[in-house]
Formats: structure tokens, C-alpha cells, sequence
């Protein structure tokens, strides 16, 4: 996907030049089969994006209602994890009304602790005009990542800010029992004319960190930000998982120039 925003100043009075965003499966699967989530209303700059974990069913339908709750509700800046218990009640509700729980019981009951087990990371921010400053404030539970590039310089990145701080289990909002919640983080600072936002996955987040951490390397921004379309986002990560530098994950990428 692709928005130009050209001579458009959005609601809030924040000057935006271009928001792209792409979201593909793993290499084996279909594009129905992809369980990310990403979401962007252009106008109030409202940015969500969700990973839902493999191994567990109707992952792809939490991290969609995740997304579009958090583009209708967004958090607020002392939003605690006691409101987001309240904010994720009717999301659990609707989605276990997806989950065909009789059908399961007597035809595929192991699937009930596969759909038990579902759950998914949320990285959710918006972008306000504050008197005169361009302010940016990210919510995250879990490993999908956001970066910011100033003068094709990393400035600085949340929740984690390095390739080694991502392994194998991460904090996950969970559909089904409340009682494995991860914590909720929180950021905000002061964003610049011409910063590039990038917020991705695990997959291609480890990759652009672990690529800026090389001492001699490539930029790793500058081949992000080349990314114009769907086509080229699969071209880009085909050419990564073939040389074992992207995991085969679905993998979902946006990038928001201010």
C-alpha cells in the first residue's frame, strides 16, 4: 500500500510527505494465511501494527480486531495496564465469537488449547502537533519494533534497540486467559521535517538493526526506504531469506517520511 500525501496537511496539522506499507506470508503459505495486522488511518496519523504468533489458531483474526480497536481507540500517555485489561474485554469477546468452540469440541478438539493459545504482539502510535513540535507516541507489548532515521542516522528505536535483544519469546497480549499478558511500554519524543519512521515485524526489525550494527556495512534505511511497491517488498525479502538474514516469517514492513 501506498499514500502520497501531497500539499495535504492531516487533521492534526502535521505536515506528512509519504506512508507505505506491505505485509506478506511466509515463502510456503498463502496471503490468507498471514496472521500480521497492520493498519493506518492517513488523516489523524494513527499507525498499528500486530503479530500474531505461529502455532495457534485464529491468530490473524486477534491481531486484526488488536489493530482496528486501536485506530478507533487509541492509548493515551498514562494508559496503565489496568485500562488496557478494560481496552482488550470486547476485543476477547469478539474474537472468541469467531471461534467456532462447539465445532471444535466434537470434530477437531486439538484445536481448543491451539485457539486457547492464541495471542499476538501490538506496536500502536500516533503522531499530534503540540504547540508548534511534531510529537510521536508508541505503545508496545512484544518484539514488533519501531526506528527512527534522521539524516539517513539511526536516532534511536523502541521497544528494543538492538538486533540481540530478540529471541524466541517475547511479551504477547493473549486472546484467551488475560493472566499471560505481557507489560505494556511506553515512548514519545519529538520528531523532525524529513525523519523516516520505520516500524516492522521481528523478522525485518532484527535485520535493519543487526545491519546498522555492522562496523562496515550497508545503510541498511536507505534500502527500506527504496521499497515503493507490494512487488519490491517481496523481491527485497525473498533476496533476505535466501541469504539467512530474514527469518521466513510473515513479514510486515511501514514506512512514514514526515
Amino acid at each position: 500500500f501506498w499514500i502520497s500525501v501531497q500539499d495535504l496537511r492531516c487533521k492534526n496539522l502535521v505536515d506528512i510527505q509519504s506512508i507505505r506499507f506491505f505485509s506478506i506470508s511466509k515463502s510456503d503459505e498463502t496471503e490468507d494465511t498471514n496472521n500480521d495486522s497492520i493498519m493506518m488511518d492517513s488523516q489523524r496519523l494513527i499507525f498499528c501494527l500486530s503479530d500474531g504468533i505461529s502455532g495457534a489458531d485464529f491468530t490473524r483474526e486477534f491481531a486484526a480486531l488488536l489493530t482496528k480497536k486501536f485506530l478507533a481507540e487509541p492509548f493515551v500517555e498514562n494508559f496503565t495496564d489496568e485500562d488496557l485489561q478494560k481496552w482488550l474485554y470486547q476485543i476477547r469477546v469478539q474474537w472468541s465469537d469467531v471461534v467456532p468452540w462447539d465445532y471444535l469440541a466434537g470434530k477437531e478438539s486439538y484445536r481448543i488449547n491451539r485457539a486457547k493459545d492464541c495471542a499476538a504482539t501490538l506496536l500502536g502510535g500516533k503522531i499530534t502537533l503540540e504547540k508548534k513540535k511534531i510529537l510521536l507516541q508508541v505503545w508496545a507489548v512484544g518484539d514488533t519494533n519501531l526506528a527512527i532515521i534522521r539524516n539517513l542516522e539511526f536516532l534511536d528505536a523502541f521497544p528494543l534497540k538492538s538486533s540481540q535483544s530478540f529471541s524466541s519469546i517475547t511479551d504477547l497480549l493473549n486472546a484467551y486467559n488475560d493472566d499471560k499478558d505481557g507489560k505494556l511500554q511506553y515512548y514519545q519524543t519529538e520528531l523532525l521535517k524529513n525523519d523516516l519512521l520505520i516500524i516492522g515485524t521481528d523478522a525485518i526489525s532484527r535485520w535493519y538493526l543487526a545491519e546498522d550494527e555492522k562496523e562496515i556495512g550497508s545503510v541498511p534505511w536507505t534500502e527500506l526506504d527504496e521499497i515503493k511497491t507490494i512487488n519490491e517488498f517481496k523481491k527485497f525479502v525473498s533476496e533476505k531469506r535466501n541469504l539467512r538474514q530474514i527469518k521466513d516469517d510473515d513479514t510486515s514492513l511501514m514506512l512514514l517520511r514526515i
